[in-house]
């Protein structure tokens, strides 16, 4: 045989031999591990949003296991089932796939220690609502509408969760623990929706019009001056809200306007003072949450509806637990 074939011959059984050797050792050069995707935009904000739910549910736990007062506790529980029910609504933290790992783990390695705090205080609890509150706005301006509308809707049960720990607190004689965190009021930035454009919106033009009357005529029957007052300027406000979204969704001035010179509110009048408003500002604030706005302007939109359920409840109306199913999403309509 020539030396080129032989040495070509010799290649080839060297090839042979290693393909043989590794492949009876259990590695297959031929099969890379899978690789780790890279997160986008969205899958950042998701991950982050069920990040912060389980230390909030870490935090309320731990607070909850020190605290004496039963209503307290009762909060700080609804406060971490709750923030479960977001992280598994959420989509759970992702598990990468297998890689080759070394046979031990360095007992030094953060990742392979718990986090999960032991104790904590109510401090602790609304820093870590707060600032879950703004991982969620943040990441609501996400181009998905879906995920955006459901970070927005995690926002608002994260504030007002803070709101509900805070009156807790108040209530077991525990106000000055939680009085260095300041809490979010929400509110309408008119200036922002001035300058955005909004998707088809009749119902939100429609419900803030409907309001602002509904309060018109609240105030018009009402004898207590103070909440005369209150209410010719929320309707005010909603009135200049619906003006201003009507344009920035194309239909004020058009036969589109949903906007009319008359509502049929006999319903809501009937009710109790603290139960019309309470029912007026929950049905604002659920209009508000699944508006067609960009990505943009959720966190103005959860600003606005925050307003109107900090609203609802200040006038003395309840809040069902924070756990349950009417609140652990708060405003969220999901489609059927």
């Amino acid at each position: 045989m020539p030396p080129t074939r032989r040495r070509a011959a010799l290649v080839a059984a060297l090839v042979l031999a290693a393909g043989w050797t590794t492949t009876s050792c259990g590695i297959h050069l031929a099969e890379a591990p899978p690789a780790v995707p890279t997160p986008d935009a969205a899958e950042i904000a998701r991950s982050g949003a069920v990040e912060a739910a389980e230390r909030i549910g870490a935090v309320a736990r731990a607070a909850s296991s020190s605290v004496t007062d039963p209503g307290l506790s009762s909060v700080l529980d609804q406060i971490a089932a709750g923030s479960a029910t977001q992280a598994e609504t959420l989509g759970g933290t992702w598990t990468p796939p297998p890689r080759p790992t070394p046979s031990s783990t360095d007992p030094s390695d953060p990742a392979s220690s718990s986090s999960a705090p032991t104790a904590a205080t109510l401090e602790d609890v609304l820093v870590a609502l707060s600032e879950g509150a703004t991982t969620a706005r943040d990441g609501s301006t996400t181009s998905d509408p879906t995920l955006g509308r459901l970070l927005l809707s995690v926002a608002l049960w994260r504030d007002l969760a803070a709101f509900e720990l805070t009156r807790a607190a108040d209530a077991a004689g525990e106000g000055e623990a939680v009085q260095a965190v300041t809490l979010s009021r929400g509110g309408i930035d008119d200036a922002a929706l001035q300058v955005s454009t909004l998707g088809s919106s009749p119902e939100l033009v429609r419900g803030l019009d409907g309001t602002a009357f509904t309060y018109e005529a609240l105030a018009a029957r009402t004898s207590d001056e103070t909440s005369r007052a209150t209410w010719v300027a929320r309707a005010a406000a909603l009135r200049r809200a619906g003006d201003t979204v009507a344009v920035a969704s194309g239909v004020a001035g058009t036969s589109n306007d949903p906007r009319q010179g008359f509502y049929d509110v006999a319903s809501v009048l009937a009710l109790d003072e603290t139960a019309a408003v309470a029912t007026l500002e929950a049905s604002l604030a659920e209009l508000w949450v699944n508006a067609d706005a960009p990505g943009a302007l959720r966190p103005t939109v959860a600003d606005a509806a925050l307003e109107s359920y900090l609203l609802a409840l200040q006038t003395g109306a309840t809040l069902a637990p924070l756990d349950s199913s009417a609140v652990v999403l708060p405003g969220l309509v999901t489609p059927s």
